[in-house]
């Protein structure tokens, strides 16, 4: 099987297992094409090994210019505030979009979304949330030091004062073209004609608002200080296909001067391959905390193909990394080190974030 082929494997076979749907049915869903058929995508190692599985049609690359820009970030909803609880799923979303901005020499904005998370939560783990945020912000900033990058990641908190009543802002702005439309199936990637069983309620929904205006450049631009910035390159997994839809949509109707292309990667799959990392229960996940035999355990009951995911990983992290270890091992103890130095360290007093 040609290199091209087995990156298709890849990406077919994982979607199946976390979706129970092929990648061409999932891609002409929602209108994406394959980044092997970008000529733009064709040197960068996400693509080759199969890890990014999807682009929007007329894919533009991020350039190595004020004007572009790579966003990130992962979920931290499923953590319930505690670092032990963070998987390895975070670590993967994280590093692909770094390695995006190391391969094209462009600036990398990292959003933690812990602001997100509050509007959820019990005003009684509110501090431990922030205190989440002070540890995966210094998990974050050390991950980002172990990659060849042009310039510092800009880590955004979105529960900075700052940033939120900014945010808050924005959505008020936005309100009509939010209002458009139905957000309540956001986070549905296969193809599906039946309604959801519990749909998302109000403060969920105002949760779903605040990711999408995320993604505008008019938002980005205003919160890393730079009003140049025209271009954004969302660079996250599958799952966030119509969020960063429906910000295209919001854009190409507000600022068409402007542009949000998408790279999604592949959602990390759980050990069994059979759902997706972030959704897996504990038997089938890999928390970075996690003891390091408990790992080496769980990575040896991984089947060929979620085997396979973590080798690409690993493969693209080498590519643009400064560690000697490439295996998926050695990248997982990697994390599980830099993260438990990043709770080991005192809490912040004053939270330091970008804001407008």
């Amino acid at each position: 099987m040609t290199a091209t082929g087995r990156a298709t494997d890849l990406v077919d076979a994982t979607l199946r297992g976390v979706y129970r749907c092929g990648a061409a049915r999932i891609l002409s869903h929602h209108h994406l094409a394959a980044p092997s058929a970008i000529p733009a995508l064709s040197g960068y190692p996400g693509v080759r090994t199969g890890l990014c599985c999807a682009v929007t049609p007329g894919f533009v690359a991020p350039r190595p210019s004020s004007t572009s820009v790579v966003v990130g970030g992962g979920c931290l909803g499923y953590s319930r505030t505690r670092p032990e609880r963070i998987r390895v799923d975070y670590l993967v979303d994280t590093v692909l979009a770094l390695t995006l901005a190391a391969w094209t020499d462009c600036r990398c904005v990292i959003y933690l979304p812990v602001g997100e998370e509050l509007l959820v939560a019990d005003a009684g783990s509110h501090d431990d949330w922030r205190r989440l945020g002070d540890v995966v912000q210094v998990f974050v900033d050390l991950l980002a030091g172990r990659l060849v990058l042009r310039h510092p990641v800009e880590i955004i908190r979105t529960d900075a004062p700052e940033v939120s009543s900014f945010l808050e802002d924005r959505l008020d702005r936005r309100r009509r073209e939010l209002d458009a439309w139905d957000l309540t199936d956001l986070y549905s990637v296969r193809p599906s004609t039946a309604g959801r069983d519990n749909p998302p309620g109000p403060s969920r929904l105002g949760q779903y608002r605040r990711t999408i205006i995320t993604y505008l450049p008019e938002t980005i631009r205003e919160l890393i200080g730079d009003r140049t910035i025209a271009h954004v390159v969302v660079a996250e997994n599958l799952h966030q296909v119509r969020a960063v839809a429906t910000a295209r949509r919001i854009t190409a109707s507000t600022a068409p001067s402007a542009r949000i292309d998408y790279l999604a990667h592949l959602p990390p799959p759980s050990i069994t391959a059979t759902n997706r990392m972030a959704r897996a229960d504990d038997r089938s996940a890999i928390h970075l905390l996690d003891p390091p035999d408990d790992t080496a355990a769980k990575i040896d009951r991984m089947v060929p193909v979620v085997r396979r995911f973590w080798e690409a990983v690993a493969a693209v992290h080498a590519a643009f990394s400064d560690a000697a270890s490439h295996a998926p091992l050695d990248l997982i103890g990697d994390g599980r080190r830099m993260l438990a130095a990043a709770a080991d360290r005192p809490q912040q007093t004053e939270r330091e974030a970008t804001c407008p």
